[in-house]
């Protein structure tokens, strides 16, 4: 468990993973019963269910410590060693011109129907091999790291599976975040865009998703990357 100014400070990382043991909070369960008079447990206050999947204080959930080093390992293996260099470049025997045929059916013809976009980009991608970041909060949205002619590249895909694709408030958070961090390493961005637009409703209004789906756009604006 983490507490105060050092679980501050894990929200300045660019990524981090919390296995289910873990915990993340400004003041633990002692110092909540104190000041607010409520009884929580750890996990309550701050564990993965939480972060990961409510907050999006975490980026992602690991099933152990082996599995959170596993992720971190493959979350920098698209990343240089210094924002001074760019990604690295690694060799594949995928085809550049490699033909899909599924992707010409992988979207329905109903427009009302859902698909799987995660397959999309699985068709797309060298080899088939990409790392999700946040895949449970914004869920409308994917933040993808994965590689094209061997090169690396940030993917935006919105997610018909949730809300339609719609930006929320949380996906909108989450995609402003993922941008900023892969122009800052130099990291091209790919849109694979099926967006109806904002989230709409009475809690699309009370958390702000105009207000936060701006500065995603923003965000986009500002990106100097191809």
């Amino acid at each position: 468990a983490t507490a105060g100014g050092v679980a501050a400070r894990a929200m300045l990382g660019h990524f981090t993973v919390m296995t289910p043991e873990g915990a993340l909070f400004a003041g633990g369960p002692p110092l909540v019963q104190r000041s607010l008079g409520q009884v929580v447990t750890k996990a309550e206050l701050g564990g993965p269910d939480v972060h990961v999947g409510t907050s999006g204080a975490i980026d992602n959930r690991a099933t152990d410590e082996l599995d959170a080093i596993r992720q971190m390992k493959a979350f920098l293996s698209y990343f240089p060693s210094n924002v001074f260099a760019q990604p690295p470049v690694r060799p594949t025997t995928d085809p550049p011109d490699r033909e899909e045929p599924e992707l010409l059916s992988i979207v329905p013809r109903r427009r009302t129907r859902a698909y799987d976009m995660r397959r999309v980009v699985e068709l797309v991608v060298d080899d088939g091999e990409f790392f999700e970041t946040k895949p449970e909060f914004g869920a409308s949205v994917h933040t993808i790291l994965a590689r094209v002619g061997g090169y690396p590249v940030g993917i935006i895909a919105n997610n018909p599976n949730v809300i339609a694709g719609a930006m929320s408030a949380a996906s909108a958070d989450k995609q402003g975040h993922f941008l900023e961090l892969c122009d800052h390493f130099h990291m091209p961005l790919v849109f694979l865009a099926d967006v109806p637009g904002f989230m709409i409703g009475p809690q699309a209004e009370r958390t702000g998703t105009l207000r936060h789906g701006m500065r995603a756009y923003w965000a986009t604006y500002l990106a100097t990357v191809p």
